[in-house]
Formats: structure tokens, sequence, C-alpha cells
């Protein structure tokens, strides 16, 4: 990688590649990003444009329509609740339209369910967190409990 990080987010991409963004550098978190090829073999940041905030600890979870959606996470040693999303047609990060989590959550997981929604899980607020939250199509995050509506 271009840049030593610790607890980035990372995702795959339609083609392929995987983003990589975010994490701690052993001094600060890191709102920077930059792509794996596989077809090279090599990490790049070239025309990877950054995050708006910076944070390690977060989720990364690919969106059907070939986007990643980037939230949660740590930064100077608080969770976040902010998330955005990254476009690979563009390279860049943008927040315009998307909420945030309900809860503040670092060290949560993500994962891309079948129907295009994003179940994001536990983690870490100001304490051990056993709740979870979907987003969806819609741009926002609700709150879901073990039953589905």
């Amino acid at each position: 990688m271009g840049i030593a990080r610790t607890a980035p987010g990372a995702a795959r991409l339609p083609d392929g590649r995987v983003l990589i963004a975010g994490g701690y550098d052993g001094s600060d978190e890191l709102a920077s990003a930059e792509i794996f090829d596989p077809q090279t073999n090599s990490f790049s940041s070239a025309g990877v444009g950054s995050m708006a905030q910076k944070r390690s600890d977060l989720i990364a979870a690919p969106l059907p329509d070939g986007r990643v959606l980037v939230a949660g996470g740590f930064a100077d040693g608080q969770a976040l609740n902010s998330a955005e999303v990254f476009d690979p047609q563009t390279n860049s990060f943008g927040s315009a339209g998307i909420g945030s989590l309900g809860a503040a959550r670092g060290d949560a997981s993500g994962v891309a369910l079948q129907d295009g929604r994003v179940l994001v899980a536990g983690g870490y607020g100001t304490d051990f967190l056993q709740t979870a939250e979907i987003y969806s199509a819609t741009n926002t995050f609700a709150s879901r409990s073990a039953a589905r509506p």
C-alpha cells in the first residue's frame, strides 16, 4: 500500500478492484483511500479522492449500483455516526443525501444483503453495542430488532 494503515475498511468494486479506505497510521486516523488492482497486483491512490471524515475501524460495504457505503468508525477517540459513499465512476466520496447511523459505532460489522440493503451490527460507541441498523436504497439507516418487519 502507499500508506501504512491499520483498521481500514475494504470493499470489492464491481470490476474486481478493491477499495481500501481510512484506517490509522500510528499517529492519526486517515481520510485517504487507495485501490488495489488484482490485475497488476498493485495499489494506487492516484486520482482517488479522500473521505470527508477521517476514520479508522469503519465499515465498507458494496451497494447494488457499484458504489461503496463507508460508515462509522473512530476519529479523535470518539465513535462516529457519519456515513459517506464512494463512487468508483468518479473515484470520489460524497455524503450529500446520505443519512447518519442512529448510533455512533466503530469496529462494527457491515455486510451487503442479497436485496441490496446493508446490515451494520454491533461495534463500540460509549460501550459495547448489541444493536443493528439497516442502510437502504433511500440512503437512510433504520434500527432493527431480531424480528423483520
